[in-house]
């Protein structure tokens, strides 16, 4: 099993378990949207600014998240409303994302497609 130091909101994503994904609404490579997750389920969301330099840990977002662990290792099944982030209707159409999964003691990144805005 993994570690899980905390349940609580916008907890510490340090010396755990984590999944966090950054949105990218603008495909700016600069500014986006982090949300992550630890294997007990809680939620941490920030905005981050200036390729990560500058980041907004008291901004709140409704989101949902739901993780399950089996003897294989665990997953993560995240709802992200578009109404939760910032964006330009019909400006552009592609958004840019990146995805990371860290174990307590190293990390593992993959790095994810652009991906297209919504429609609606």
């Amino acid at each position: 099993m993994g570690i899980v130091n905390d349940i609580k909101k916008d907890f510490k994503l340090e010396d755990q378990d984590t999944f966090e994904v950054i949105i990218d609404t603008f495909a700016e490579r600069r500014n986006g949207f982090m949300f992550a997750t630890n294997r007990g389920g809680a939620r941490a969301d920030q905005q981050v600014a200036n390729e990560g330099r500058e980041i907004n840990k008291s901004w709140d977002a409704v989101w949902f998240v739901s993780t399950r662990q089996d003897a294989e290792g665990w997953t993560v099944e995240m709802a992200i409303p578009f109404k939760s982030l910032r964006f330009t209707r019909g400006a552009q159409d592609v958004w840019a994302s990146t995805s990371a999964g860290a174990s307590a003691g190293r990390t593992r990144w993959t790095c994810g497609r652009p991906c297209p805005a919504p429609t609606t």
